[in-house]
């Protein structure tokens, strides 16, 4: 990637040559100069050289390790800083210093709760500190599928006090970005089977470093996929390689702890720092100084653990035994007697073999102080998002947790759903369906553009990226098996160099039993009838409270929604209505019928061939006098007027509804009537029927 742009120090306009030149010429009228104006002059000379001296030598910036950081889990951090022994960091310095702060930000939730992570991530540093440059090059990792990383690259220039741009080392190694690019698309094509239907494309320079003897080195990035784009048999691969000197060499990410090629950079060009990199012990198998954080176990978990091994009849030690979580907010939760005021709830994983099968559980812990009380363990599964620190918040692994303090009878009843979401960060499964929902509604344009939240940006933005502001929880309503999230939604668009506010969003996500945030269902404009909303994304209707729900089945229909559901079997009459014209071709309007009910619908003439085809219209009115179907507000027949007025409050109306006639209440958004509609008929002050309408504008 190509590092910010920064300021550097002005340079002097003039040299000491010129200036004694100048000096000098203010005496050449004179044959004998007087000696003190010829000492004087000499003074001022060598004044002035010295003042040039001092002004062009940059103060003595020098590299240390900021951050650096690894566990067990394979979790490697390593980002250094700038500093100066005394005085304030000239402004290239701290330039640089900014760009490797923003870069420490991608980690920040390693190194705040490393134990929340799955691991393998990896920010490895590679410095090469010359006469002049220090040159940084980082192998960026999170133990994803699909490529072999990526490298983040920061040139700094001592001597004139400036980060270096791509330009001026493609310009120093004699190439351009085209040919770095078209090279390694040749150079990877070279290793692929003729026959593989396969192609390498899309190669991208990603950084370079500038090395001792004046040469360059380029990293890059190519993918391998499909030569057809019509294609989609193989998963796509992107690759890493390094460009030296007009060869390319492929770096090998699965390469062992003694490969060479499992160095970006030769061993012999890298500088060592005040405390060893992982390239210094890494490669050889060894572990860093004072050795991986998260090794020490308390005595009373190692002594559970085997007691537990026993118990599964194994003899020997566990494979692996790690802190997988400590929830230090026990907010929230409804302890029984004698159960609060702990310190902590601790999980451990226990990885063991028995019968050639590894297996993995979660030992959970109730801990006061050093002591610590064991409470059960559950089995292991996938890996699931933490919610850190807070035990009370909404997660999967969070829930699989407080379930054993339920069942060991440390807490009397599992927290509420909506106070778990108001008032604190929207979970993490949450904001990966989110990322997911707003990259993949990309247009064309902005295809690929990044999309983040604003406390974690990217390393770099380009045009067409969307940052995610802000998050507001709203509400949350009970849905079939699972439950409707409500958020509220500030983001921006990167375009031409800044940012603009776009307005802000409604979105519904939804929540599944075990706490995991599985997909948005959709999204609209903000609304104060957050119920409706939820409702209206979920099932697609046109408003939330224009729907009938039958008494039993958790699913409602309405105008906008596709098949009436809750009927269970298919109507039993079928009817054309060819008088009235359809709404698009392909087309028309049919009156469905069951007993008590009927909906006129827009079915589809391809597929909609039988009585059997329930779920192959849309429904534009329903009409019924069922006594076991009520409305969203819970009216239903029987229910008298003034419960109806109590239920729809000012947006009921008494006057006519376009053509209706006879003794009614109508509810809807519009007074004019358009859009969606209730209209409740009476027989004395009783509801005998219910009609949910609609009417374009």
């Amino acid at each position: 990637m190509t590092p910010p742009k920064t300021p550097f120090s002005t340079r002097m306009s003039g040299s000491a040559k010129e200036t004694e030149r100048r000096i000098r010429a203010l005496f050449t009228v004179h044959r004998r100069p007087a000696l003190v104006l010829l000492l004087a002059a000499a003074g001022l000379i060598g004044m002035c050289g010295t003042l040039v001296s001092c002004r062009s030598t940059p103060p003595a910036v020098s590299l240390t390790m900021a951050t650096q950081y690894y566990d067990a889990m394979d979790n490697y951090v390593e980002i250094p800083a700038f500093t100066l022994s005394s005085g304030d960091l000239p402004a290239g310095a701290r330039a640089a210093n900014e760009s490797l702060a923003l870069l420490n930000s991608q980690y920040q939730s390693i190194l705040a709760a490393p134990y929340n992570q799955v691991g393998g991530n990896h920010c490895i540093l590679y410095p090469t500190v010359t006469e002049r440059y220090d040159s940084l090059v980082f192998y960026l990792d999170g133990s994803s599928s699909g490529n072999d990383g990526d490298v983040y690259t920061l040139t700094y220039d001592r001597q004139e006090d400036r980060l270096v741009e791509l330009d001026e080392a493609l310009t120093l190694a004699g190439v351009s970005e085209t040919e770095l690019c078209r090279g390694a698309e040749v150079y990877l094509a070279s290793s692929l089977d003729k026959e593989s239907g396969l192609a390498a494309r899309d190669a991208s320079v990603t950084g370079f470093r500038l090395r001792a003897d004046g040469g360059a080195d380029f990293y890059l990035t190519c993918l391998v996929d499909d030569a057809d784009p019509a294609e989609d048999w193989y998963d796509g691969w992107l690759h890493l390689l390094v460009y030296r000197d007009r060869t390319y060499r492929h770096y090998n990410c699965h390469a062992g702890p003694v490969d060479p090629d499992a160095l970006l950079v030769p061993a012999e060009e890298l500088t060592a720092l005040d405390t060893p990199l992982w390239y210094e012990w890494g490669p050889s198998g060894s572990e860093p100084e004072g050795g991986f954080a998260l090794t020490d176990i308390p005595e009373p978990v190692q002594q559970q653990a085997q007691t537990y091994l026993a118990q599964q009849g194994c003899d020997g030690p566990p494979d692996r035994l790690l802190l997988h979580t400590a929830f230090t907010d026990l907010s929230g939760l409804s302890w029984a007697e004698g159960w609060a005021g702990c310190d902590a709830v601790e999980s451990y994983q226990l990885i063991y073999t028995q019968l050639d099968t590894t297996s993995a559980v979660d030992l959970v812990f109730l801990r006061r102080g050093t002591d610590y009380s064991y409470l059960g363990v559950f089995a292991s599964g996938d890996f699931c998002a933490v919610e850190p620190t807070r035990l009370a918040a909404v997660g999967p692994y969070n829930w699989k947790v407080r379930n054993v303090l339920l069942d060991a009878g440390a807490i009397t009843e599992q927290p509420d759903t909506a106070a778990m979401l108001q008032d604190t960060p929207m979970p993490q499964s949450a904001l990966m369906s989110l990322l997911t929902f707003y990259y993949d509604q990309q247009g064309a344009h902005n295809q690929g553009a990044p999309v983040f939240f604003a406390d974690t940006p990217p390393l770099s933005v380009q045009d067409g990226a969307t940052r995610i502001d802000r998050t507001e929880f709203t509400g949350l309503y009970f849905l079939y098996e699972s439950q409707g999230v409500a958020y509220i939604v500030e983001k921006s668009r990167y375009e031409n160099g800044a940012w603009t506010a776009l307005e802000p969003t409604q979105v519904v996500l939804r929540l599944q039993m075990d706490e995991t945030f599985s997909a948005v269902l959709g999204e609209g404009s903000p609304t104060e009838h957050t119920t409706s909303a939820i409702l209206e994304q979920s099932y697609q209707l046109m408003d939330g409270d224009v729907a009938f729900w039958r008494l039993g089945h958790p699913i409602p229909a309405g105008p906008g929604n596709s098949g009436i559901q809750f009927m269970g079997d298919p109507p039993h009459s079928i009817l054309l209505l060819e008088d009235r014209a359809p709404t698009s071709d392909g087309y028309a309007w049919y009156r469905l019928e069951w007993n008590d009910l009927t909906a006129v619908c827009s079915v589809s003439k391809t597929d909609f061939h039988s009585l059997d085809d329930v779920d192959f219209y849309s429904i534009d009115s329903i009409t019924t006098t069922r006594a076991d179907i009520v409305t969203t507000r819970g009216i239903g027949i029987g229910s008298t007027r003034a419960e109806v007025e109590e239920a729809y409050g000012d947006a009921l109306y008494d006057t006519p509804y376009w053509d209706e006639t006879g003794d009614y209440l109508w509810y809807c958004r519009r007074a004019d009537g358009y859009g969606a509609a209730i209209l409740f008929y009476f027989d004395g002050d009783t509801v005998s029927r219910m009609s949910l309408e609609h009417h374009s504008t």
